[in-house]
């Protein structure tokens, strides 16, 4: 498309956050999109009203399963009959109808249509030695901030991404995004292989790049020396008992509340918020099938914590999961991001700065969360005293 019409693509910010921006051809009205989009948007609207159905029936979120087969019934709920076979020819004719309607006129169509083919941009930057360090760097950032291992495909989709935004002429992308893979994964991962001592396959058992046919190609894990880093010293913290430890009596007392407002927990909870806040562990970890009750234990735990003369937050990776555990727990919550993102500028928030030795933070859906961000925020929160508590799923 660059090639043959001279076409240009820029990012869209992602209306949702936690995704990526999407690309689209610079000078295409966006009201053509959102006009072409209305099914998507029939579905998104119709999830989001059975989410809250959800929520309402079963008192928490739907867990990323559920969200599935709730967006998978929206799409049926929301499916039109189909029209009669077109032609091409009048299915272009449809389109450009509907684009005369939406745009105004059929001068604003060609005067749209003039712009995406002969775009004002500026130019992407040159590629040269310095760009592939800067390039394989930001790669590398984001395999960490999505994942704790990766393999040469991950890298291989994150380059692409990369080299798209540059000036790289269409015949040198692959050879330039070669050079990206190979920098991340040769020179600034860790791999996870383990060797086979003393076998060694005869040339006839090796494919044409060395490797053994009894390997599984691009199968090989990675991982980066931060990433290990870290994962050591959640370990550390986690074998730490000098924590604020709440009494017995106090958490005797708030299973009590909780059975008195109907929330009864079974063994499996009630023995879980006893030892989580009776343990004085820094760092302590609650794993349960979605849908076990976690978080209304959570309830629970909080309430003893505060009996026990502490102070409770709560993180989360998304802010609807956040808006949903301070429902569920009653205190401050905020979203895991928006406290790491503070600590690199420099400016905590009331509620980070108020964390001292008799508080405890509870990260739910600790699983969904990056193994950087989860480890500063337990830095962080340590280093003032206090006590982390994650909670989540497999």
């Amino acid at each position: 498309l660059r090639d043959g019409l001279g076409l240009r693509f820029a990012e869209r910010a992602n209306p949702d956050p936690r995704k990526r921006p999407v690309r689209e051809v610079v000078g295409v009205d966006p009201a053509l999109n959102q006009r072409w989009s209305a099914r998507r948007a029939a579905v998104f609207a119709r999830h989001g009203e059975l989410a809250a159905d959800f929520q309402a029936a079963h008192g928490r979120p739907p867990t990323p399963v559920e969200s599935l087969k709730l967006a998978q019934q929206a799409t049926l709920e929301t499916r039109e009959a189909k029209h009669e076979p077109r032609t091409l020819t009048e299915q272009r004719q449809t389109w450009q109808a509907q684009a005369v309607e939406e745009l105004g006129g059929r001068k604003n169509v060609a005067a749209m249509i003039s712009r995406a083919l002969s775009p004002k941009v500026a130019p992407g930057p040159t590629v040269d030695s310095a760009w592939v360090a800067d390039a394989s760097g930001r790669v590398l950032e984001a395999m960490e901030a999505r994942r704790s291992t990766w393999q040469t495909w991950h890298v291989r989709a994150e380059a692409l991404r990369q080299v798209r935004g540059a000036e790289v002429p269409t015949g040198q992308v692959e050879r330039v995004v070669d050079l990206i893979v190979g920098e991340v994964l040769d020179a600034r991962s860790v791999s996870l292989a383990r060797p086979e001592p003393d076998i060694i396959e005869p040339e006839l058992l090796r494919r044409a790049d060395g490797s053994s046919v009894y390997t599984v190609a691009g199968a090989e894990l990675f991982t980066s020396a931060r990433v290990l880093q870290a994962e050591q010293h959640l370990v550390t913290m986690a074998g730490l008992r000098d924590g604020h430890a709440v009494a017995e009596s106090a958490v005797d007392m708030a299973l009590l509340e909780s059975a008195a407002n109907g929330i009864t927990l079974n063994a499996g909870q009630a023995a879980m918020v006893r030892t989580m806040a009776t343990s004085g562990a820094r760092l302590q970890l609650a794993i349960a099938p979605a849908g076990a009750g976690k978080t209304t234990a959570m309830r629970a735990l909080a309430g003893a914590w505060t009996e026990g003369g502490g102070t409770v937050v709560g993180l989360a990776p998304s802010a609807a999961a956040a808006a949903a555990l301070r429902e569920q727990i009653g205190a401050s919550t905020d979203t895991l991001a928006k406290l790491t993102w503070s600590l690199g500028q420099g400016d905590l928030p009331g509620w980070a700065q108020q964390i001292g030795p008799s508080s405890l933070v509870v990260i739910d859906e600790a699983g969904m969360a990056d193994t950087l961000s989860l480890d500063a925020a337990v830095e962080f929160v340590v280093g003032r005293g206090g006590s982390v508590r994650l909670i989540g799923d497999d």
